[in-house]
């Protein structure tokens, strides 16, 4: 399995059904096509994607362990919701690890992976726009993940990887609850340069700073809506929507 430019995951050989259940269904709640909040069931999640329900099960199963969704017994499944309590820990939690993992790429990232995401970091997003929307959270996340592959820890990278499927569900809300384009841009061409230029202090004091200015920008979304529910953090609208197209 390998990744394309805009982390989009392709197969040299067929997945098996389970997997591609998996897959599928994590990609979905990740750019919140099925929302936070949302009650989903192995009958209906079968009829979305066209597979069975035995690795449907299996593939909700995996994603209950990952935090994902919540099994009811007997009642189904529910998108795990997300609260500002959440947002605030996963950036937290980024902020530590990312400006570690900063530090330790300097000086193990080549010329060629930093012109890659040099050219990724110009993408930008239209608003009301669900493909451009995905393309940049996409490239995001590609950013990220670049950087911390080259620390040399796989661990540090596993645990990274997974925050950042968290924060993509948060990201797509803050850039789905704002009109302002231009304040969700890349802006990761200053911890290119630093790690470029060897300079391991910089490297992490710019990737601190701009997690932080990140939380300021999702939490100043979300919590400036009046239409989120008092908990969930989905537009009301929004969360009816899905469950009456069940």
């Amino acid at each position: 399995m390998r990744q394309d430019e805009l982390g989009y995951k392709s197969h040299s050989i067929p997945l098996r059904q389970s997997d591609l259940a998996y897959e599928r269904i994590k990609d979905s709640i990740i750019i919140c096509e099925l929302a936070p909040g949302e009650e989903v069931s192995e009958a209906q999640l079968a009829s979305r994607f066209g597979l069975g329900k035995a690795p449907i099960r299996n593939a909700l199963a995996r994603l209950a362990q990952e935090g994902l969704v919540r099994a009811f017994p007997r009642s189904g499944y529910v998108i795990t919701p997300l609260t500002i309590s959440d947002i605030k820990d996963v950036f937290e939690l980024r902020i530590l690890l990312e400006k570690a993992a900063a530090r330790m790429a300097v000086g193990r990232v080549d010329t060629d992976n930093i012109r890659h995401l040099d050219e990724i970091c110009n993408i930008g997003y239209k608003p009301d726009d669900k493909e451009s929307q995905k393309t940049f959270l996409r490239a995001n996340h590609e950013i990220h993940m670049t950087i911390a592959r080259a620390s040399g820890n796989e661990r540090l990278t596993r645990i990274i990887e997974h925050l950042l499927d968290e924060m993509t569900r948060m990201l797509y809300l803050g850039m789905s609850l704002s009109d302002k384009s231009d304040e969700w841009k890349h802006g990761h061409e200053d911890v290119l340069s630093a790690l470029v230029r060897g300079d391991a202090d910089e490297a992490e004091r710019i990737t601190g700073q701009h997690l932080e200015s990140g939380k300021e920008l999702v939490l100043r979304a979300v919590m400036g809506s009046p239409d989120l529910a008092e908990v969930n953090l989905v537009p009301v609208d929004f969360g009816k929507k899905r469950k009456s197209g069940a």
